[in-house]
């Protein structure tokens, strides 16, 4: 309990300052006309998952297709438009 204590003591300064370097979170990117690869073994009108490459670590995106199309893993894929509400994008075939 005395641990505890002390540790809490020692380590409330530091809180203040790690809660200060990312105050406002992570920003919402525009990914809107930038290209995708599909990370699942398909993408279809009702699953599907691709990822957006960046300077870090690839995003992975909840995507989409139209209606009887269905991309394969690996398939290129340009993401056209975004659907907020159920937090998916959707995307048409990079030739």
């Amino acid at each position: 309990l005395l641990s505890v204590l002390v540790t809490r003591t020692l380590m409330l300064p530091l809180s203040r300052f790690f809660g200060t370097l990312n105050k406002d979170g992570e920003k919402h990117r525009n990914l809107l006309g930038k290209t995708c690869v599909i990370a699942t073994l398909e993408a279809t009108p009702t699953f599907g998952q691709g990822e957006v490459v960046t300077g870090g670590a690839p995003l992975r995106l909840n995507v989409r297709t139209s209606e009887g199309v269905t991309l394969r893993k690996g398939d290129r894929a340009l993401i056209v438009k975004e659907d907020p509400d159920r937090q998916f994008y959707y995307v048409i075939k990079v030739t």
